[in-house]
C-alpha cells in the first residue's frame, strides 16, 4: 500500500470515525508496514494521525507504537490512544458564542406577548436585564392599473433575558426557546443543566406542542498571524480559499459557505468561513469567522429531555468534527492546546 493510498483511505473514513480512529489507524499503518516500508515514512503518518486525534504532542509515540505493535502482532492501540469522541479542551477557545435553538410548534390562538411578565419575573434573580427583539416584514403588492402597495408588519421575534454580566441569555422565542452563552466558554457539559433548567421553564411558561428542530451554533474568531504577504491560509485553514493567480494576487477578504448532511446521523450543518475586520489591539493578524450551525430535524415530545439531550451532544461531535476537520496543527496551536 503506498504513502498516498493509505492517506486516500484514511480521509475516506475519517467522517464516519468518531469512537474508532486509532484502530483504523492502527490497521491501516499495520497493512503500509506489510510493505517492508521503514520508519521514514513516520513524519506522513504524524500527519494523517492529526486528523484522528487533537494533541499533537502525542503523535510521534503514536507513530512508533504502531510500528512496535505490528512488528509483535498486536491488533489493539492502549486505551489511552484510542479515540473516545470527547471534546478537545483548549485554554483559550476561539468561541465567540454558542447558541442553543429548540424550534417548536406552540398552541394555536397564543397570547405571546403575555407570556413576558410571567418569565421576567422568574427569571430576574439569575438573568435580570430584559429586552425585547422585534421583526419586521415587508410585503410589496401591485395590481393591474394601480400603483404598488407598501405594507409593514411588526411583531416580537423574542423575548431576551441577560445575565448581570450580559455573557448568558435565555431566548423565548415564538419559534421556541434559545440559550446563548458569550466567551469565555468553557463546555456544553457545564451549561446543559441550567439549559435544561430554562428549558423546562419555558415548557411549563408557553406549553409547545412539539419540538421540530435542536441545533448548535459556535461562531469562532481566528485571529490569523499576517505577515508582510498577508497570510499564508494553507497554514491554518485545510479547506480555504485558493485563486486563480496566486502568485500575483493576495487574498484579503473571502467568504464560503457550504451545507452538508451526515449520512449515518441525517444531522446537517452550515459552514460558513469569512474574514472580518480587524479590531483595535489585534496586531498583525488576519481575523478569519468559522461559523458552525449543527441541526437536527425530528418531532420530539417536549418533556422527553432525554432524547433532546441526546441529539445535543450527538450535534456537539459533528460541530467538533467540522471544527478539527477545518483547522491545521499550526492553527490549534494558536490556541494554546492543553494536553
Amino acid at each position: 500500500m503506498s504513502a498516498l493510498h493509505l492517506r486516500d483511505r484514511l480521509w475516506h473514513v475519517e467522517s464516519g470515525l468518531p469512537h474508532d480512529g486509532g484502530r483504523v489507524f492502527f490497521r491501516l499503518v499495520s497493512g503500509y508496514c506489510a510493505t517492508k516500508v521503514t520508519q521514514a515514512a513516520a513524519a506522513d503518518f504524524a500527519h494523517l494521525w492529526e486528523k484522528f486525534t487533537a494533541p499533537p504532542a502525542n503523535t510521534a509515540g503514536i507513530v512508533s507504537f504502531c510500528f512496535a505493535r505490528q512488528r509483535s502482532g498486536s491488533k489493539t492501540l492502549p486505551k489511552k490512544h484510542r479515540m473516545t469522541g470527547s471534546p478537545v479542551s483548549y485554554p483559550a477557545p476561539p468561541i465567540v458564542e454558542a447558541v442553543l435553538d429548540i424550534d417548536c410548534d406552540l398552541p394555536p390562538g397564543l397570547d405571546f406577548g403575555a407570556l413576558q411578565k410571567e418569565a421576567a419575573g422568574y427569571l430576574h434573580s439569575d438573568y435580570p436585564h430584559s429586552k425585547m427583539q422585534f421583526s419586521q416584514q415587508h410585503t410589496l403588492k401591485q395590481e393591474s392599473g394601480t400603483a404598488p402597495v407598501l405594507t409593514s408588519v411588526q411583531g416580537i421575534s423574542a423575548f431576551m433575558f441577560h445575565s448581570a454580566d450580559e455573557r448568558q441569555i435565555v431566548q423565548i422565542r415564538p419559534a421556541g426557546f434559545s440559550f446563548n452563552r458569550l466567551r469565555p466558554y468553557t463546555s456544553l457539559d457545564d451549561y446543559l443543566p441550567e439549559i435544561r433548567r430554562q428549558w423546562e421553564f419555558f415548557v411549563r411558561l408557553a406549553a409547545p406542542l412539539i419540538v421540530r428542530k435542536v441545533g448548535l451554533r459556535y461562531i469562532n474568531r481566528l485571529p490569523l498571524p499576517s505577515g508582510e504577504n498577508g497570510v499564508q491560509l494553507d497554514n491554518y485553514l485545510r479547506h480555504g480559499p485558493h485563486i486563480a493567480d496566486e502568485a500575483g494576487m493576495g487574498i484579503v477578504g473571502f467568504l464560503h459557505q457550504h451545507h452538508v448532511r451526515e449520512t449515518r446521523t441525517g444531522h446537517e450543518a452550515i459552514i460558513v468561513l469569512t474574514t472580518q475586520l480587524a479590531q483595535p489591539g489585534d496586531g498583525p493578524v488576519l481575523p478569519v469567522i468559522l461559523d458552525i450551525h449543527a441541526y437536527h430535524r425530528e418531532d420530539v415530545e417536549p418533556e422527553n429531555w432525554g432524547l433532546i439531550e441526546d441529539r445535543l451532544r450527538s450535534l456537539r461531535r459533528l460541530k467538533n468534527l467540522i471544527f478539527e476537520s477545518t483547522i491545521t496543527p499550526l492553527c490549534r496551536n494558536l490556541f494554546q492546546l492543553s494536553a
